[in-house]
């Protein structure tokens, strides 16, 4: 990966045809469920999960009688991550396992999953959408947008953008 490039990449490419599962469980005598798709229906099925609450979300994870971890991880999502790169959730829903739902992300775009559905887009009083991204404490807005699709494909294009200067300016210093 060149250190002007934002590296971002879908988990799969086949949603239209792939069928959805939703796993139910009991743990500690309460009931949970999450999603889960073809692609990863394998894992899920050999292992027994629990959920796992840390702030607002509830991520999944192996029951304590796996001794050793998956991949590297006890987290279902963590398990298809790879080096450098972390998996983050589109909708932003922690039970939402699916492939289509993951994608790798470097750490930076992690962590500025907040808000709305989709990463750093809001609805205005106007109704239109409007996205942003903050690096090295400077915050940048995409134009006003139609749809929260449009608003995030901008944000993307202005995360490549602003990470490109960013790293011009730290190597000029």
């Amino acid at each position: 990966m060149s250190d002007t490039t934002v590296k971002m990449k879908y988990l799969c490419k086949k949603c239209d045809e792939c069928k959805h599962y939703k796993y139910k469980g009991t743990y500690n005598k309460k009931d949970f469920s999450f999603w889960y798709c073809n692609g990863n229906k394998d894992l899920v099925e050999k292992y027994d999960w629990r959920p796992h609450v840390k702030g607002k979300n509830t991520y999944i994870r192996l029951t304590s009688k796996y001794s050793t971890k998956v991949e590297g991880t006890d987290k279902l999502h963590g398990m298809f991550a790879e080096e450098g790169l972390e998996v983050d959730h589109i909708n932003r829903n922690s039970r939402d396992n699916r492939l289509c739902n993951l994608r790798l992300v470097l750490p930076l775009m992690n962590q500025m999953n907040k808000g709305t559905e989709y990463h750093n887009v809001v609805k205005r009083a106007n109704g239109r959408y409007v996205g942003h991204v903050t690096v090295n404490g400077k915050t940048y807005y995409t134009k006003q947008c139609k749809s929260p699709k449009e608003a995030m494909y901008e944000v993307e294009r202005l995360q490549k953008t602003q990470m490109k200067i960013s790293r011009r300016t730290v190597i000029k210093l």
